[in-house]
């Protein structure tokens, strides 16, 4: 099954890259080695049992202490890592969403590989951040189109997998109140028509809810369609599973049923398993 199906290298989380001012050649891609440096940092970061110093850090990962510094106050910028009295060490909150990620990954894949060798389409697994999603699975056929791989984000609203995460997350629908429409015939044309594109695209996520899957032709990939479907946790919405292809193929009854089985069998995975029964004691006769 591997061997007819491509799988990317799992990267670990991606981090914005950082301006570089130190001489590069040419031929020499700047913002590839600040990612690779900030994980090299990470990594020392996550070996230490204690916080570690700049000048532990510089030592133990072999970069400069000028270039473990400029990371290092970046990485904390985006609450990657936190400053102690001693040192630095990695935060909970990073450490913790990148398990999270990964557990979902991994308890997810047998569904998506059921769902690939049903289609023979490009399966996605998409969670949400913020107002973008982020592939964190691609299988897809190895003459396939050259589509955005695991991790890389899109705008959530301009995707299907997007769109339907924003649906079933309440708190992430965009619009606003009719006082604040009010308030936008005093603005800017341009502030006045990005707020009615919030309230159009309001709209399509409460339809988007009620139907429960959502479609897109071209937003996702360039001349494909996609459907997603969604994956529950404990009730709540973690992940979008989608499948793009050509239209009248992701159209077809059969496929949108292999794709509402994948999520269902997705949340299934996800359901905390019982604790074993374990026999009361029983005193001495």
């Amino acid at each position: 099954m591997y061997d007819q199906v491509h799988r990317e290298a799992r990267p670990s989380p991606a981090l914005e890259p950082v301006p570089d001012t130190a001489p590069r050649a040419a031929s020499d891609d700047g913002g590839v080695r600040v990612i690779e440096k900030a994980f090299q940092i990470l990594r020392t970061l996550s070996c230490c049992t204690h916080p570690a110093s700049l000048a532990a850090l510089a030592r133990e990962s072999g970069l400069p202490k000028t270039t473990v510094h400029r990371l290092i106050r970046t990485l904390e910028a985006q609450d990657v890592v936190y400053r102690v009295d001693d040192g630095y060490q990695v935060s909970q909150h990073f450490g913790a969403y990148t398990r999270t990620i990964a557990d979902i990954r991994d308890q997810i894949l047998p569904a998506l590989l059921s769902l690939y060798e049903r289609t023979h389409l490009l399966v996605q697994l998409m969670v949400l951040e913020g107002q973008r999603v982020r592939c964190i699975e691609k299988l897809n056929a190895i003459t396939s189109n050259n589509v955005g791989g695991r991790g890389t984000t899109r705008l959530a609203r301009q995707t299907a997998a997007g769109k339907l995460l924003l649906a079933l997350t309440p708190s992430e629908l965009p619009g606003g109140s009719s006082a604040e429409e009010e308030h936008v015939r005093a603005e800017e044309e341009h502030v006045r028509l990005k707020r009615q594109q919030d309230i159009a695209l309001k709209r399509e996520l409460i339809q988007i809810r009620n139907i429960g899957v959502a479609f897109d032709q071209g937003g996702s990939h360039h001349s494909l369609m996609t459907c997603a479907a969604p994956v529950y946790r404990l009730h709540q919405v973690v992940a979008a599973i989608s499948v793009s292809g050509p239209s009248h193929r992701v159209t077809e009854s059969e496929t949108c049923l292999a794709l509402q089985h994948a999520a269902r069998l997705a949340s299934a995975a996800l359901r905390p398993s019982k604790p074993p029964e374990v026999p009361p004691l029983r005193g001495r006769r």
